[in-house]
């Protein structure tokens, strides 16, 4: 039985009613808000680096 997207996301913020009751879970939340607020640039930078190695593979090949 798969859930989508919205239904995980949205458990998540409810959840935030427990932070009281436990520190790590507070902690986890807020690596969560980071990995969100980082993600977008950080997959950008992820493709740009592969599409240069890859370039650079092909552009070798050709020349030997």
């Amino acid at each position: 039985m798969t859930r989508p997207y919205g239904v995980s996301s949205s458990n998540l913020l409810l959840s935030m009613d427990y932070t009281h009751q436990q520190p790590l879970f507070s902690v986890f939340i807020f690596c969560m808000r980071v990995v969100f607020i980082i993600w977008p640039p950080l997959i950008v930078g992820v493709v740009v680096l592969i599409w240069m190695v890859l370039v650079r593979n092909l552009l070798f090949s050709c020349i030997v």
